[in-house]
C-alpha cells in the first residue's frame, strides 16, 4: 500500500485509540517488556533450511499449503497477490514515535515499526477474489509489519497460523494495518498457536467503507503472554465490522486483549463478541470499547463478553464499555458475565450416563464452538477448532493436533 513504509504515518494512524480507553482500562493491564536490541537469526542456508522443513512439515499434517512462509530466516510467497519487501530502516528515529507519547499503543507500534524485519503487502483488486493462508514461523525476535487492502467489491478470505520454533524467549510481534473498500468483503482468521518460549505483541488497524464487510476472527490459545490491541472501524456508509474472539488458557498463561470498535457513519454496524476458558492459573483481561460518533442515524453497537473459568486458580477480567455521542436513533448495548462451569449442567449430563470429565470437555467445547462457528472457511474453522478440543482434553500449547471434527459441535443453522 503507498506510504505504508512512512512510519510517521503509520504511527499517527494509532493517535485514533480513544482518551477514554487508555484511562478507563490503566489499572487492569499487563505490561510488556521489549528487549533494548531485537535478537535476531542470521538469514543464512542452513537457517532458512530449518524453517523450510518446519513448515513442510505442518503442511504435510495438515494436508495443505501456505501461500506464504514468513520467519525472520525465511520469507517466501507463492502468490501474486501477497509481496515481501525489506522495510526503510529508521531505529531510533523521532518519526517512529519515540518520544512522541508514552501511551503502550503507540510505543508497542514504534517498536515493531522501528524493528521489522519484512512488510508484507496483500492486494485484492476491484471485483477479485482472493483466499490465502500464510504460515508465520516465530524464530527470534519477529516485529514485522502486515498491508491488506481489498479494493472496491473485491472479495478476501485470508488465514493467519502463528507458530514457532523458537527455542529461548523471543517475541511474535505482527502489526497489521487493514482496509475493506467500498462494497467490499473481507474475512481475516488469525490462529496463535506459539510455544511457551515466546511472547506476543499484536497490533490491528482496520477499516470498513461504504456498503462492506470486514471480519475479524482471533484464536489466542499459544504463548506466555499475549497482548493484543485491536482498532476496528464501520468508517462508511452501511459498513459492518463483525470482530470475533476466542481465548483458551491453561497454566500460567497471560493475554491482556484490547479491543476498541467504532461507528462513524450512519447504518453502520459494529459487534464484538469475546469468549474466554481458562483453566490452571492463567489471567485473562477482556477490555471492549464501542465508540458512536455523532451523525451515525441508525448505528447499531454490541459488545459481548463471557468467560469461563475451568479451575478455581484462574481469573478473568471482563471489561466492556461505551462513548456514545450521537444518542438518538442508533442502538448500543453491551454485556458481559464470567463464571465457573454450570453445575446443573454438569448434573444433567451425569444423570445422562456421561462421566464428570467427559460432561466438562462437552460443556466446554459447546461454548468454545459458539465462537468458532464464526469462521466461514472450512480449513480455518477445523483447524482452530482442533487445536482447541485438544487443549480441553489436556494438550499443551503450541502443539499441533491430527485435524479431526470428533467431539466438536456444529450447530446446523450456524451462519456468519
Amino acid at each position: 500500500m503507498e506510504g505504508y513504509g512512512n512510519r510517521k504515518i503509520a504511527i499517527e494512524r494509532y493517535f485514533s485509540v480513544p482518551k477514554e480507553m487508555d484511562e478507563l482500562y490503566k489499572k487492569h493491564s499487563i505490561p510488556v517488556r521489549l528487549p533494548d536490541a531485537p535478537y535476531f537469526v542470521e538469514e543464512t542456508q542452513d537457517n532458512a533450511r530449518r524453517i523450510e522443513e518446519f513448515a513442510s512439515s505442518i503442511e504435510e499434517k495438515l494436508k495443505i499449503r501456505f501461500d506464504a512462509v514468513i520467519s525472520c530466516a525465511l520469507c517466501k510467497s507463492n502468490s501474486d497477490s501477497i509481496t515481501i519487501t525489506k522495510p526503510e530502516v529508521a531505529h531510533g528515529n523521532e518519526s517512529d514515535g519515540g518520544g512522541l507519547d508514552n501511551s503502550e499503543g503507540r510505543r508497542l507500534a514504534s517498536y515493531i515499526n522501528a524493528n521489522a524485519r519484512r512488510s508484507i503487502f496483500i492486494n485484492t483488486p476491484g471485483g477479485g477474489t482472493g483466499k490465502l493462508k500464510i504460515l508465520f514461523v516465530n524464530d527470534c525476535d519477529m516485529p514485522i509489519q502486515v498491508s491488506i487492502n481489498v479494493e472496491e467489491k473485491g472479495m478476501l478470505n485470508l488465514f493467519e497460523y502463528y507458530a514457532s520454533v523458537a527455542k529461548s524467549g523471543s517475541i511474535m510481534a505482527p502489526l497489521h494495518e487493514v482496509h475493506a473498500m467500498k462494497g467490499s468483503e473481507v474475512e481475516i482468521s488469525m490462529l496463535h498457536n506459539e510455544n511457551e518460549h515466546t511472547k506476543v505483541i499484536s497490533l490491528i488497524k482496520g477499516d470498513a467503507l461504504d456498503n462492506s464487510k470486514l471480519g475479524m476472527n482471533f484464536i489466542y490459545n499459544g504463548a506466555t503472554e499475549t497482548k493484543a490491541i485491536n482498532i476496528l472501524s464501520s468508517n462508511g456508509d452501511g459498513s459492518r465490522v463483525h470482530v470475533n474472539e476466542i481465548v483458551y488458557g491453561s497454566g500460567d498463561q497471560k493475554f491482556d486483549i484490547n479491543t476498541y470498535i467504532a461507528n462513524s457513519k450512519p447504518r453502520s454496524h459494529a459487534l464484538l463478541e469475546s469468549g474466554a476458558v481458562l483453566d490452571g492459573n492463567s489471567l485473562c483481561i477482556l477490555k471492549g470499547f464501542a465508540d458512536i460518533n455523532k451523525w451515525t442515524k441508525g448505528a447499531k453497537s454490541r459488545i459481548t463478553q463471557r468467560g469461563i473459568l475451568a479451575s478455581e486458580n484462574a481469573h478473568i477480567d471482563a471489561l466492556p464499555d461505551m462513548k456514545i455521542d450521537y444518542s438518538d436513533e442508533v442502538s448500543a448495548t453491551h454485556s458481559a458475565a464470567t463464571s465457573p462451569i454450570d453445575k446443573e449442567a454438569l448434573f444433567y449430563l451425569n444423570s445422562r450416563g456421561i462421566p464428570e470429565d467427559e460432561a466438562r470437555k462437552l460443556f466446554i467445547s459447546a461454548f468454545a464452538m459458539k465462537y468458532m462457528m464464526n469462521i466461514s472457511e472450512p480449513f480455518a474453522l477445523e483447524l482452530a477448532s482442533s487445536i482447541v478440543l485438544g487443549r480441553i482434553e489436556g494438550r499443551e500449547f503450541g502443539s499441533l493436533p491430527e485435524l479431526s471434527p470428533k467431539g466438536i459441535w456444529i450447530p446446523v443453522s450456524a451462519s456468519r
